[in-house]
């Protein structure tokens, strides 16, 4: 179903919840070379976390033959 969204600003904040297939657990990863994105973790307490590193781009190419 379309959602309207507010129009982002640089250093804004994503938030994709039940993203399904395309959600960490289950990528398709570094399809066409697409680095996985960085995660964050909300805590209870209202930190957030880094529980994952965006991919540079020796990260990406490491496995290619």
């Amino acid at each position: 179903e379309p959602r309207e969204l507010s129009k982002a600003q640089v250093g804004d904040y994503l938030v994709i919840e039940g993203a399904g297939a395309y959600c960490a657990s289950m990528p398709a990863s570094n399809y066409n070379s697409f680095p996985m994105a960085a995660e964050v973790m909300l805590m209870e307490d209202g930190e957030l976390q880094l529980i994952r590193k965006r991919q540079d781009l020796e990260q990406i190419i490491a496995n290619e033959i």
